[in-house]
């Protein structure tokens, strides 16, 4: 009858945008492993208060990426700190480390900062080399003066 098959068609549409929503995100953040998020892909489109329940939770979830994003900003920032002086720090360990795409947290970490990721780290890493090369006159003077 039209009515099964409206009916059946609006399960389908209702997947499908719930789909393409959250292919979107991923590629977006990065992150695919979400528990959220693949639970939310196995629900039954035909159990219409469960599928909205779950969709619901989904995109709330793939909103507070968004909503937390200066949250994300700060762990970068805290890794990038912890870890500057490791040759291997690239942007992609820190998206890594914080479960989002490389190419989001650039864009993420510029909008929020100000500056690039490598040029946040650049100037890191100079103003502790800076910092160490004072500490070290000091320390210079201090030694010399006593002997």
């Amino acid at each position: 009858s039209i009515s099964a098959c409206l009916s059946e068609h609006k399960r389908y549409l209702r997947y499908e945008i719930l789909h393409v929503i959250i292919a979107e995100a991923q590629k977006t953040f990065g992150n695919t492993t979400d528990p959220a998020i693949g639970e939310t892909l196995k629900l039954d489109p035909g159990k219409e208060k469960d599928f909205a329940v779950g969709a619901k939770k989904a995109i709330q979830r793939l909103c507070s990426y968004t909503v937390n994003s200066d949250e994300f900003i700060r762990e970068a920032v805290c890794f990038i700190e912890a870890n500057y002086a490791d040759s291997n720090l690239s942007a992609d360990l820190v998206a890594r480390h914080i479960g989002m795409n490389k190419a989001y947290l650039s864009r993420l970490f510029k909008s929020r900062t100000g500056m690039s990721y490598i040029d946040y780290l650049t100037r890191f890493r100079m103003e502790k080399a800076r910092t160490r090369r004072v500490l070290g006159r000091i320390l210079r003077k201090t030694s010399s003066r006593k002997s």
